[in-house]
Parts: C-alpha cells; sequence; structure tokens
C-alpha cells in the first residue's frame, strides 16, 4: 500500500492572483489537490509546477468556477519538483478557499 508522502493545506482568499509557497514534491509521484470554498465564497484556482522554488511556472491544471462550498479534485502523476496553488479569482477577499494536496 502507498505511503502518503507529503499532505500540505493552503488558506487562499487575501487577494486575486495569490500565489502561495512553493513546496518540494520531488518524492511524490502522484498527487491529488482537494480544492474547497467555504461557505459564501465563489472562486477558481490553478495548480502550478517549477523546476525550482521561485518559478518560472508552468500551469499543470485549473478548476472551472467553483461555487460556494463546492469541493474539486485535480489528479496529476509526477513527479514535479515544485508545486503550488494560485488563486485566479474569487468573490470577495472576505471570504476563503481551502487546498489541501495529498501526495503518495
Amino acid at each position: 500500500m502507498p505511503m502518503i508522502e507529503v499532505r500540505h493545506l493552503w488558506t487562499l482568499g487575501t487577494s486575486t492572483g495569490q500565489s502561495t509557497d512553493a513546496i518540494t514534491l520531488s518524492n511524490v509521484q502522484d498527487h491529488t489537490w482537494h480544492c474547497q470554498t467555504d461557505g459564501d465564497s465563489t472562486a477558481s484556482i490553478e495548480i502550478r509546477v517549477s523546476r525550482t522554488s521561485t518559478g518560472p511556472w508552468a500551469t499543470i491544471g485549473s478548476s472551472q468556477a467553483l461555487s460556494t462550498g463546492e469541493l474539486v479534485t485535480l489528479s496529476f502523476t509526477g513527479p514535479y519538483l515544485y508545486a503550488a496553488p494560485r488563486l485566479i479569482a474569487i468573490n470577495s477577499t472576505a471570504n476563503r478557499v481551502f487546498i489541501d494536496l495529498v501526495g503518495i
């Protein structure tokens, strides 16, 4: 049975275009990103990868507009060296999007 190699949670929402700190995924082959809005939020996100923690970045996937309280999952096969989510749009900076990465 595969072991979880990485698990990381981001909370986004302070600004559109908000990027986050990259995490290393060098030991991870398969990753699933759980993206969920809070009860008042609608938003769109993208998942980006790079060979360094500072970019340049390539987008490997993105969500359609997430409705309030909606959960979507995005799954990818790597390995990738670094990855980070980015908030493309959100209806209000008072709302939040939670992104939980699980990698094996």
